[in-house]
């Protein structure tokens, strides 16, 4: 049986020190295999309220979309 992978739902507070300055969360660098990470609607529409410029809703709108995508079956 192949092993479970674990899931993961992060905050909008994981998500913006990684997308300023790619500091990465320490929860993520535990050695837990692969986490399937989701977003959630209330993380993506915050992450969206705090972009003030065209560049970087586009790179919101790659983001959000790579994920969902990654998640079709």
């Amino acid at each position: 049986m192949a092993d479970a992978r674990i899931k993961a739902i992060l905050d909008t507070s994981i998500y913006i020190p990684f997308i300023n300055d790619g500091i990465v969360h320490p929860i993520l660098e535990i050695d837990i295999g692969k986490p399937v990470i989701y977003l959630s609607a209330i993380v993506a529409a915050e992450l969206y309220a705090g972009a003030f410029d065209n560049q970087t809703i586009k790179l919101l709108d790659k983001f959000c979309i790579r994920l969902f995508m990654s998640h079709k079956g």
